[in-house]
């Protein structure tokens, strides 16, 4: 299977590519908003939402796709929902529409802000 990791450069993504890499013979490509670098036998390429032919020539083959890229934190959501929208929501978009014709069979959207600020009653800030 070939599985392409968005957000691969945070604390969820690191550990996902790392534990993909060690415990399963599937290919791995990494994405991120930075510059391109290694991590072990994973070669993370820059990513471009806006581009919809390197969304079509880099996730033509891709089976499984985690998307786990997010430019704000939970009260930036709350103090500025427009930024929500456009650091997040229409990157989304943008890469789900060049995805269309790519033939993915899966995409799992995963947000940590739970996982990192835990139970909350109000407002995360």
């Amino acid at each position: 299977m070939k599985i392409a990791v968005i957000g691969s450069n945070g604390f969820i993504g690191k550990n996902l590519v790392n534990r993909l890499r060690k415990h399963s013979e599937d290919e791995i490509f990494s994405f991120d908003r930075e510059d391109i670098f290694e991590n072990g036998k994973v070669i993370c390429k820059k990513m471009n939402f806006e581009n919809k032919e390197f969304i079509k020539e880099n996730f033509k083959e891709i089976d499984l796709v985690y998307y786990l890229a997010s430019l704000t934190i939970p009260a930036t959501s709350w103090n500025d929902p427009v930024i929500e929208i456009e650091k997040n929501l229409s990157p989304f978009l943008k890469f789900m529409e060049g995805l269309k014709d790519c033939g993915v069979k899966k995409i799992v959207y995963v947000s940590s802000a739970g996982t990192v600020y835990g139970a909350t009653h109000g407002k995360v800030k």
